[in-house]
């Protein structure tokens, strides 16, 4: 899953992980910090699923479970991804997180992150209305699983 981080006119444009926090804190990335350029930062992935070829996606929103300083004593920073499709515009969710590594380096989970319910219910939780309305519309219908996943920022499961 290649990523980057680029301004509207091109230009390589910083850390995927600050960006992404920026995008929690502020809603938007970045202004880009090359001279005379000012365009907007978007975080930008790709995905290549077999047979359906490799989508780029832009991250619109970030939800974020920590902020910096508890990312930093938990050396575990997990996220909550909405992505738009950039071809067809089609919204996802993608749970991420960034761990340190045996440097003491910020670096990308392999796998997506094993969060108590509470967690996720928080998670969810944070997306802005209109954000999760629009990635989740016509897939509750489909998926029974889900429909408990969104409930549950009103009605949290309890521990074990």
């Amino acid at each position: 899953m290649p990523s980057w981080v680029e301004c509207d006119a091109g230009h390589r444009a910083g850390k995927c992980r600050l960006v992404a926090a920026y995008i929690a804190e502020h809603g938007s990335g970045p202004a880009c910090r090359r001279q005379a350029c000012g365009a907007a930062v978007q975080y930008i992935m790709t995905y290549h699923y077999p047979r359906k070829g490799t989508p780029s996606y832009r991250v619109v929103h970030v939800a974020r479970l920590y902020d910096d300083p508890q990312a930093e004593h938990q050396a575990f920073d997990p996220m909550l991804f909405a992505l738009r499709n950039l071809h067809t515009r089609e919204m996802r969710l993608l749970p991420f997180y960034w761990t340190r590594n045996p440097s003491g380096r910020w670096h990308v989970g392999q796998f997506p992150p094993l969060l108590s319910v509470s967690n996720l219910a928080a998670l969810i939780a944070s997306l802005p209305d209109p954000v999760r309305v629009k990635v989740l519309q016509g897939r509750r219908r489909k998926s029974p699983l889900l429909k408990k996943l969104l409930n549950i920022g009103v009605h949290l499961l309890p521990e074990p």
